[in-house]
């Protein structure tokens, strides 16, 4: 799934797969996802990760919000269980699109200059086109289809 600006930054999140594919029995060891972040801003291109931070649910949620914010809904940030990637629509639409408000931490920033006594972590604002949303949110739920929620055996 890739977030673009017009002629601005991109984050290009990629799922690599479950964190552990067999031989786990805890739901939560089933479902982490190893994510791959591929960063590109006018001054600077880097990849982060791979990184297991977010559940196949948490995932799906994220398909759901990008949906929304699409849609101009007011929806609520959307952070997970694992910190290293959030999500928010900073405020209301404008002409250069929907702003969003991307913050990676840890794993996605650690190759990265940072502010020495600053939490280890960066926020992008990128304007984002509603039809960009839904494309993302669409990659995202086919990436998904080869990753489903598994459930623990009985």
């Amino acid at each position: 799934m890739i977030l673009r600006q017009q002629e601005g930054p991109e984050i290009d999140l990629q799922i690599l797969g479950y964190q552990c594919p067999q031989g786990v029995t805890d739901w939560h060891d089933l479902n982490w996802l190893n994510i791959l972040v591929r960063v590109s801003t006018l001054g600077a291109s880097w990849t982060g990760g791979p990184d297991p931070c977010l559940l196949t649910t948490e995932a799906r949620d994220l398909a759901a919000w990008l949906r929304s914010a699409a849609d101009g809904r007011h929806i609520l940030p959307l952070s997970f269980i694992e910190p290293e990637l959030s999500f928010a629509v900073a405020r209301e639409a404008d002409e250069r699109g929907i702003p969003v408000a991307v913050t990676m931490r840890h794993a996605f920033v650690s190759n990265q200059p940072l502010v020495p006594g600053q939490p280890d972590e960066l926020p992008f604002l990128l304007y984002v086109a509603p039809n960009v949303l839904l494309t993302a949110a669409s990659d995202l739920e086919t990436d998904l289809l080869r990753y489903p929620v598994r459930e623990v055996a009985s």
